[in-house]
């Protein structure tokens, strides 16, 4: 069963690829601020072919003077490790621009203003199933004044990004592509866990690095970051863990759980900075005993 609630819960605590959704900039040679801030800067729903849903963002405008909102949709792509990128025109397979409406494109913020914008989805009942991605985007611009007309004009800019999976026969499967650990370790222990999503809905895996003392066979656990991995994308998530013992000898075993609910694990064995002298007294005691019980043996015989 695709658990497909379970990134919603954690939604407003991690959000994805999203950098600030704050911009503020300043005109050459003048301290004039201007921008907009976003309360939420992603967006995700779970809707039916001809669903319809309402959701709501709180802007402000962070800049002491009046400025103009204009809002506007377009698409984007997504590549490996969530990085994205605007198009021109639409993206045919997982764009959903057209989607979107919003009562009000154009408006006025004074300075330190805030405005609630409403903005409406509606899947199309012919929507393929699946990931579906678009981005909302407001621009910012400076009212032009007596005062600063002879001043250069910046605009901001933020985005909303709104993620849709489209119910239907739809597929959460992945796999763990890569595990890198380093085999000799100092006092922390740097791990990428590279994660592919051959499925057909966005989902966010959850993973952890279980981390075992081979000789006290004491456990410690990692919990990774949160992050959505897209339809025929990989996600790099890096970890770090403190080592117990320079000593001591470890295996690291990363556990993810994809949209299908099925765990998928990598191991790899890790040894302290200084496990080779675990190791030789290990040697010599394994060699004593060895001796010892020979001796016993030949005696009796």
């Amino acid at each position: 069963m695709i658990f497909l609630t379970y990134w919603k819960k954690i939604l407003l605590l991690f959000l994805v690829f999203v950098s600030a959704a704050v911009f503020a900039g300043e005109a050459e040679g003048k301290e004039d601020r201007i921008g907009i801030s976003i309360d939420q800067a992603v967006f995700s729903f779970d809707l039916a072919p001809g669903e319809k849903k309402t959701f709501k963002a709180g802007l402000e405008n962070i800049a002491e003077e009046k400025q103009q909102m204009t809002v506007f949709q377009e698409d984007f792509s997504i590549a490996d490790n969530n990085a994205t990128s605007l198009i021109d025109g639409e993206n045919e397979i997982y764009g959903m621009k057209n989607w979107i409406s919003f009562p009000e494109k154009n408006w006025f913020l004074e300075g330190k203003e805030k405005k609630t914008l409403e903005l409406e989805l509606a899947v199309p009942e012919n929507a393929g199933v699946g990931s579906h991605y678009a981005a909302v985007l407001i621009r910012a611009t400076p009212v032009v004044t007596g005062e600063n007309f002879e001043r250069s004009i910046v605009a901001g800019q933020a985005g909303i990004y709104v993620l849709v999976n489209v119910k239907g026969e739809v597929s959460g499967k992945g796999k763990i592509t890569k595990f890198e650990a380093p085999i000799f370790a100092g006092k922390k222990i740097s791990m990428k866990t590279e994660f592919e999503n051959d499925g057909s809905v966005h989902y966010i895996p959850h993973g952890e690095i279980n981390i075992k003392n081979v000789l006290t066979r004491k456990n410690s656990k990692v919990d990774v970051e949160k992050h959505f991995v897209f339809p025929g994308k990989k996600y790099s998530f890096l970890s770090e863990a403190d080592i117990p013992s320079v000593l001591g000898i470890y295996v690291a075993n990363a556990s993810f759980v994809d949209g299908e609910s099925i765990r998928h694990n990598s191991k790899r064995i890790i040894f302290g900075k200084y496990a080779a002298v675990t190791i030789f007294v290990l040697l010599l005691i394994l060699a004593f005993f060895g001796k010892l019980f020979h001796s016993r043996y030949m005696v009796k015989k």
